[in-house]
């Protein structure tokens, strides 16, 4: 018998034939406000409608606790598409305007110093809940942080110059360094492994799944990994997606060149 849990601490809602794992639908929240992210099932059990069984799972949940919902996978929206009686839980597009203007507004600091406008442990607390919180596929957890404040950060971009034996400006490495602290982020490579091994059929989307759940900023790696984990003692299966410094605001950064979005965006009718 095949059966639809919800299960909170998730952030999913997950399908079981008895025991068995055998599908999800994934939310990441964001106040009251939950976005629809993925929705699998496994091949087998297609075209039982238990992927609709996930997402209507999900509406009961969200209609239950007054949130609003952001159908973005695929799936979801097809099904709040087709079904009006899901409307009462999708998120007005004036709402949805306001997080594309938080977009607009997002800018990248590069200007930055030591004098944190917030307690150390703030960030830190702050970081472990955003992980917790983050959805990743099949809820396979494999995000990795490490967060080095004070010398262990100025030692980091010390050895990243190093390593790039001075092809990367002092300038810039330094511009870094003038930071705060550090945000390493990896993932579990065993982690993968295992998913992949589990799931077959998806072995080549493991790898990717668990790059879209971790954070994208400045890239030094390949070349720096060897190097931080000797200096941060970082075990050899977790690996290295990229690293985020952070400090005061020093300055504001430019403002955000218009660019012709034709050239990045392909429109198919």
């Amino acid at each position: 018998m095949i059966k639809i849990i919800y299960e909170q601490k998730e952030n999913r809602a997950a399908a079981y034939d008895d025991e068995k794992f055998i599908g999800e639908s994934t939310y990441a929240k964001s106040d009251k406000v939950w976005i629809i992210d993925h929705t699998f099932v496994e091949k087998s059990y297609g075209g039982q409608g238990i992927a609709g069984r996930l997402v209507a799972k999900l509406v009961e949940e969200a209609r239950k606790n007054d949130i609003k919902i952001i159908p973005l996978c695929s799936f979801a929206k097809r099904e709040f598409k087709l079904k009006k009686e899901y409307l009462d839980v999708l998120l007005k597009e004036e709402a949805v305007m306001g997080i594309i203007k938080s977009l607009e507004n997002r800018r990248t600091y590069y200007n930055i110093d030591k004098n944190l406008p917030v307690l150390e442990k703030e960030i830190e607390e702050k970081i472990k809940e955003v992980t917790e919180l983050v959805p990743d596929a099949f809820n396979m957890k494999s995000a990795r942080i490490v967060l080095a404040f004070g010398e262990k950060h100025d030692r980091l971009w010390d050895e990243i110059y190093n390593v790039f034996e001075g092809k990367v400006p002092r300038e810039k490495i330094d511009s870094f360094k003038a930071g705060a602290g550090t945000v390493l982020f990896l993932y579990d490579e065993a982690t993968v492994k295992k998913m992949q091994e589990q799931f077959s059929t998806y072995a080549d989307n493991f790898p990717v799944w668990a790059n879209q759940a971790n954070g994208m900023l400045q890239h030094y790696n390949p070349v720096i990994d060897a190097r931080v984990k000797e200096i941060f003692d970082i075990p050899e299966n977790f690996k290295l997606v990229a690293q985020m410094p952070f400090g005061g605001i020093v300055s504001e950064p430019d403002k955000k060149e218009k660019e012709d979005i034709d050239k990045r965006v392909t429109v198919l009718r």
